[in-house]
């Protein structure tokens, strides 16, 4: 699921984070960094949905429960 993923929650706060540079009127520094970290969060949050689409999460998680069975 999507929701469980790390990746997903990361990218939240990142746009979040995103969201407030538009109550901020002064440009500077710190909001350029914010603003980075925003498109981060886009990027985070696309790939944690091409994951999701991919089915990648569901084999990571699949060859985890293999190599704990593997190593019991």
């Amino acid at each position: 699921m999507l929701f469980k993923t790390p990746k997903f929650w990361a990218s939240l706060i990142f746009l979040v984070n995103f969201l407030a540079l538009f109550s901020d009127s002064v440009i500077s520094f710190i909001w350029f960094i914010n603003f980075i970290i925003g498109i981060a969060g886009l990027i985070l949050l696309g790939s944690a949905v091409l994951d999701e689409i991919t089915g990648k999460n569901l084999r990571m998680q699949e060859a985890t429960n293999m190599n704990r069975r593997r190593n019991r």
